[in-house]
């Protein structure tokens, strides 16, 4: 289970934010946590198209990713049926977010939880999306899943989560002296309930969440679309000990993927500054490379304890790379929205 934020804050106002987009939501939550001065909201949209169906209670019968983001497929739907809030209520749009904010993340990594670390969305059409929630050190660079929801998994989110008044979840309280922390958020299109200590109602919510959100990550189907892709200039020495620099994967060069630091460096802490890979090879090969990446940490854990992040060369830049998989629902930039 993910674990209850332990870093707790003083005195923190709930405010009312029930008409921010889903984009302007995260970047709202990010600006007050200092991590960005200031953050462009512009609400350009994405209109994802996928059509699945709910069906019985089996495993997930389709999945969209992030590669058909903009492809319509004009196929059918059959949405669950809802008597409360209407989760899957046939609409080609988010409908639930759950995640936990960005922190204070390694400067040029926010790609890889920019929407959440973790998070866990559904729309319309009963597709759902969610990384990984269980305590994983490698959380971060594990893959995005997806699939469609069963008929109990409505019921189970619909039953407990009061998504049809999310306000009444803004029951979270303060704790004196601690300043940094993480805040929890569940969001709909029209209204967000966030926390950054705890409260009865919102907790129980969250956990109700965060089950069917652990459950339907160990049963999704890894995301197989376009990537999320920023790397960021580091010096490498072979002779220090530590694991050796990856090969570079494709033929377009390392550098084409640097972050620009910006003033600065603002835009290695801003989200929404990553490179979107989606020709049909490349995303395969960065794929294998990360999965290359994660099965050596967790096989020699000591040879990455100084660093995070998968470290690569083309034999002219060295870089650390950070990467996320796309899935619907994101604008331009890459943050989801409603």
């Amino acid at each position: 289970m993910f674990a209850h934020p332990s870093r707790r804050s003083s005195h923190r106002s709930l405010r009312k934010i029930d008409a921010l987009s889903g984009r302007d939501l995260l970047a709202f939550i990010v600006m007050r946590r200092g991590v960005v001065a200031l953050l462009g909201v512009a609400t350009a949209c994405s209109s994802p198209s996928v059509r699945v169906g709910v069906g019985d209670d089996g495993p997930a019968s389709s999945v969209m990713d992030g590669a058909a983001a903009n492809s319509p497929d004009g196929g059918s739907q059959e949405a669950a049926p809802s008597d409360v809030f209407g989760l899957c209520d046939g609409t080609q749009r988010l409908r639930l977010w759950a995640f936990v904010e960005p922190g204070n993340e390694l400067r040029g990594s926010l790609v890889r939880v920019e929407n959440g670390s973790p998070f866990f969305a559904v729309d319309g059409l009963c597709s759902y999306w969610t990384s990984v929630w269980t305590e994983d050190a490698q959380r971060r660079d594990r893959e995005i899943r997806g699939g469609v929801l069963t008929a109990s998994d409505v019921a189970t989110l619909e039953q407990g989560v009061a998504l049809g008044d999310i306000s009444s979840l803004r029951d979270c309280g303060g704790a004196a002296g601690l300043f940094d922390y993480s805040v929890r958020a569940v969001s709909t299109p029209t209204a967000t309930a966030e926390c950054g200590f705890e409260g009865k109602r919102f907790d129980a919510a969250w956990s109700v969440i965060q089950t069917v959100a652990e459950s339907l990550w160990a049963r999704g189907i890894a995301m197989d679309g376009a990537l999320h892709v920023s790397a960021v200039v580091s010096a490498y020495d072979p002779s220090s000990g530590s694991a050796m620099a990856y090969a570079w994967p494709l033929a377009m060069p390392l550098s084409d993927f640097l972050l620009d630091p910006g003033i600065d460096g603002i835009n290695l802490i801003m989200p929404g500054t990553s490179k979107l890979v989606s020709d049909p090879d490349s995303p395969s090969r960065l794929r294998a490379l990360r999965e290359r990446y994660l099965a050596d940490r967790d096989a020699q854990p000591g040879l990455y304890a100084n660093w995070d992040g998968l470290k690569t060369t083309d034999g002219v830049s060295v870089a650390v790379l950070y990467m996320r998989d796309a899935i619907p629902y994101e604008d331009q930039r890459g943050l989801l929205q409603f």
